[in-house]
């Protein structure tokens, strides 16, 4: 255990190490990592469950004082208007539906519904069907969304990080099975697996809805769409229409499929964002590091134009080491520098480069030289051989 963390830590930050100890299987593979991993999804999902179950009996404590006391206000105007103008009790109950159905008795919060408005807040769906009434409940849905909406997107980056591990294995086993050769699972593979399975979430929901509300097919699948992408316009909003007269042991398990609906669909979409999230991280860091190479290199072969005499504008300066340099072999960055230093500092292939004109001037430096040495020798000569005649015909005379 010792190796295994400094080593996973170099391979995720693609940093050099002094621990050059190569990554087995079975340090990535290691079952201890995977149950703790396991295990704090599940703790997360369990707070997150446990944090919507307070607040939905909070919101349903402070919202249902108001109801009781306008419900009594109400019944004792109610009798006394009865009593008032002598109506029969048939009468007096169309009235009293009539009014009913007007005012915010009707809209009794009941803990299912605060336990539906809770997951719409954390979920940042907001729909908009249900409004807060009183200050205090208002108070506390700013301080509740503060805590609980970090907590949620965190269980739910965990929840679908483990769904992508389990789709993996999925995969990977169905390509063995299938005697394919290459077994290893893509993030395009696994993206384009999410995809499909929210796809069938949402006809699978569209259904569903289309038979418990009074919706076609499309519109409960464009309810599942703005739903599940957390837009939340509220023209759609389930559990409103058909079931608010009825009680909840009636429609509990529509109560559920849309709590199932709501959990399972964010999971996935999720873990799909956070693929996709990946893949264009990955893109755009590749691009910068190859525009910081063209850029280096640009600046290693730039050159500068001092009257006659054309000089390089990095002489006498290091050249960085790039990480992809820093992979390289010794051979293969001096390959890779002489490459660079022999670039034509004009545009057109016409002229010769730099390395090949700087020879050129060598040999006919050379060659002057031997010329001046040559010529040196002969007027060496002619002068020793004039000198000589003149000694000769000097001596000639005297004698």
């Amino acid at each position: 255990m010792g190796k295994t963390a400094p080593s996973i830590k170099a391979a995720a930050g693609k940093t050099p190490t002094n621990d050059t100890t190569p990554i087995t299987s079975g340090e990535l593979n290691d079952p201890f990592q995977v149950q703790k991993k396991n295990i704090r999804t599940a703790a997360l999902i369990v707070c997150t469950f446990t944090y919507l179950i307070i607040g939905a009996c909070v919101f349903d404590a402070l919202e249902d004082a108001p109801f009781t006391d306008r419900k009594h206000r109400l019944e004792r105007k109610f009798a006394q208007f009865k009593h008032d103008h002598n109506m029969t009790n048939e009468t007096f109950r169309q009235l009293s539906d009539l009014i009913m159905n007007k005012t915010i008795v009707r809209h009794k919060w009941k803990f299912y519904d605060s336990f539906y408005f809770s997951t719409v807040v954390l979920a940042l769906i907001g729909y908009g069907h249900r409004q807060l009434i009183t200050s205090r409940g208002k108070i506390f849905c700013i301080f509740y969304a503060m805590l609980g909406i970090p907590m949620w997107l965190i269980t739910f980056q965990s929840t679908g990080e483990r769904l992508n591990s389990l789709l993996s294995y999925v995969l990977a086993r169905l390509k063995h099975s299938l005697h394919m050769k290459q077994t290893k699972i893509t993030d395009g593979e696994l993206l384009i697996t999410e995809s499909l399975l929210s796809i069938v979430i949402l006809v699978i929901g569209a259904f569903v809805f289309s038979k418990y509300e009074p919706w076609s097919f499309f519109e409960s699948f464009y309810y599942g769409f703005i739903t599940l992408t957390t837009i939340g316009f509220g023209d759609y909003v389930v559990l409103l229409n058909n079931h608010r007269d009825k009680d909840f042991i009636y429609h509990a398990e529509y109560f559920f499929f849309c709590m199932a609906f709501i959990f399972l669909g964010l999971t996935v979409l999720a873990s799909s964002m956070n693929l996709l999230v990946i893949r264009i991280v990955a893109f755009y860091s590749q691009e910068r590091l190859l525009e910081k190479l063209r850029q280096e290199e640009a600046a290693n072969q730039a050159v500068l134009l001092k009257g006659d005499v054309i000089c390089s504008t990095n002489t006498g300066k290091q050249r960085s080491t790039t990480p992809v340099m820093a992979e390289m072999t010794v051979n293969q960055q001096q390959q890779l520098l002489l490459n660079s230093s022999q670039t034509s500092v004009c545009s057109c292939t016409c002229m010769e480069t730099f390395s090949e004109w700087r020879q050129t001037r060598r040999k006919r430096a050379k060659w002057k030289k031997q010329q001046r040495n040559g010529l040196n020798k002969s007027m060496k000569k002619s002068e020793s051989t004039s000198s000589l005649n003149r000694m000769y015909a000097i001596r000639r005379s005297s004698v």
